[in-house]
């Protein structure tokens, strides 16, 4: 192939083979397994052949740059980024490629019809691609297009009706992590690469027994082996099989490319004092909540950081967080001791000490990230941060910092946890886990990928026991179930990937022995040590 420069390994000419052959393909690859090189690799196969006039990609903001350097890289296609206010000067001369966000993409794909709510009319970046051959990439599309419902959606929604009426089209997505709250996001992903696989209403009658006042689905039936209807009723995975690219690290053509990798779980108990304030406030947090689906999440948000770190309530924001600290009064919260950052503290020194390096993910970028940033100063650790409230110049110069060896702690919220690869680190840390599967595994593989070689790679997750990160980790392991289900409970056993019921062991282990570590290995195998 001769537009194409980037080493393709034979799991990956097999699976980029599959997709040239499809029109569509929902790739549901193992994060670091190289999702980006095969779309790079197609888009040159298909360009050589000439199947496609023009490649249209969607990122997310902070990887549109890394995308066209990409294609500058391994291919000999012309690529140009699509934003800003002088982005209509791209659609005068067309590159092959056309890197853009998904923001960007619905602007321009569609504009509201005037006099209707619903109805669209074409955008500029619609009409300049109308009766072109396209090949649309969607990168991490679970992380914008899961929801059916969504502006962003109908527009892209829009876009591709368009293309497709007026030309052959061939649509992929991308995503490590399908399922970000239900399955319902996976089939919504589906609907949109390929529209005639499966109708809302089938979708509906199938699979959803029971949804909640506000349109949440309360009860699932027949995703996949383990809860379907009967014979002849196909589950959610085996509709969906035709679209679906399915790789784990744990592949047996794969799992010799990839460090060993364990996940560790480790439950704390609070300070007696911290416990005490803990259950006061969010007593004082929950209390009077009809229901509202708007408050229940703030009351939520802001129990989970006090179960954090007793000082996170001095940076969060709202009434709730003011009343708590009106209550118990400011200086009375920050004397209080928090276990979890200690033991925090306790794991990553021997880390720090012998040289190795450790990416530590929060979700509370604003309350927790700054109270552990400090910590970790204390010790005189070097440390990168990485947060929403920095600018993409500024993640890059931490990133950086980080894969060079000049900093130890690579410490980021969640807005670190999808498109950066950071190989050079051996331990990855969840201080709380996060509300989603799919993000935990987002995060636990920003150090894990292809080609890393040899070095075993640890993943730990902190509990504060007795708090709503309990239930927490209850919520993450239905999740995990459901994408068990989606990829097929044979595969997952066959290939050794860490099953819902791994991590489900995995957690009990830890949870009857809160003052030992509690690991599972990538087969699956348990095992306990001392330590913190």
């Amino acid at each position: 192939m001769r537009l194409y420069h980037g080493r393709v390994i034979d799991f990956q000419a097999t699976e980029v083979a599959r997709m040239y052959l499809r029109d569509s393909s929902l790739v549901l690859w193992s994060t670091g397994l190289g999702k980006s090189h095969a779309a790079m690799c197609l888009a040159a196969l298909l360009f050589e052949d000439d199947q496609i006039d023009q490649v249209l990609l969607l990122a997310e903001a902070a990887k549109v740059g890394e995308w066209q350097e990409d294609f500058a890289k391994w291919t000999d296609l012309s690529a140009a980024t699509y934003m800003g206010p002088k982005r209509s000067k791209v659609l005068d001369d067309l590159p092959q490629v056309v890197v853009t966000t998904y923001e960007t993409a619905r602007n321009d794909a569609a504009h509201r019809r005037p006099g209707s709510t619903r109805a669209l009319d074409s955008g500029p970046l619609t009409e300049a691609l109308v009766g072109r051959r396209v090949l649309v990439v969607y990168d991490e599309m679970s992380a914008k297009l899961r929801h059916r419902s969504s502006g962003i959606y109908r527009h892209h929604e829009h876009l591709l009706k368009a293309l497709r009426k007026a030309a052959h089209t061939r649509v992929i997505g991308l995503t490590a992590t399908p399922i970000e709250s239900s399955p319902e996001n996976a089939f919504n992903q589906a609907r949109i690469i390929a529209p005639g696989l499966l109708t809302v209403a089938e979708f509906e009658k199938r699979h959803i027994a029971s949804r909640d006042p506000w349109g949440n689905v309360s009860r699932w039936m027949n995703i996949g082996e383990s809860n379907r209807l009967g014979p002849g009723i196909p589950t959610l995975a085996e509709t969906l099989a035709p679209i679906l690219s399915i790789k784990a690290k744990s592949d047996p053509d794969v799992v010799d490319q990839f460090p060993e990798m364990v996940e560790e779980f480790s439950y704390v108990e609070q300070y007696p004092d911290e416990r005490k304030f803990y259950l006061e406030a969010a007593s004082m947090a929950a209390r009077e909540k009809d229901l509202n689906p708007i408050e229940v999440s703030a009351a939520l948000n802001t129990i989970r950081q006090m179960a954090c770190h007793p000082a996170a309530i001095l940076h969060s924001e709202g009434a709730t967080a003011r009343e708590i600290v009106e209550h118990f009064g400011a200086e009375a919260i920050e004397a209080l001791g928090c276990a979890k950052a200690d033991r925090l503290i306790e794991y990553l020194r021997p880390i720090v000490a012998q040289g190795d390096q450790a990416v530590v993910f929060t979700f509370f970028g604003q309350s927790v990230l700054p109270i552990l940033a400090q910590k970790f100063e204390n010790e005189g650790w070097s440390v990168s941060t990485n947060h929403g409230g920095l600018t993409q110049v500024q993640r890059e110069e931490a990133r950086t910092s980080f894969i060079e060896g000049k900093t130890s702690i690579f410490l980021s919220s969640d807005a670190g946890s999808r498109g950066i690869n950071l190989p050079c680190a051996s331990y990855v840390v969840n201080y709380e886990l996060p509300l989603t599967h799919a993000t935990y595994l987002q995060r636990i593989n920003r150090i894990h990928r292809l080609g890393q070689g040899g070095a075993r790679v640890t993943a730990q997750s902190f509990v504060s026991a007795g708090t709503v990160e309990e239930a927490i980790v209850g919520i993450n392991i239905e999740r995990n179930d459901f994408a068990d289900m989606l990829v097929g409970d044979d595969v997952a056993e066959d290939v050794g990937h860490l099953t819902a019921q791994d991590r489900k062991a995995l957690v009990e282990a830890a949870k009857a022995n809160p003052h030992h570590r509690v690991d599972l290995d990538t087969y699956g195998r348990l095992s306990t040590s001392t330590g913190g």
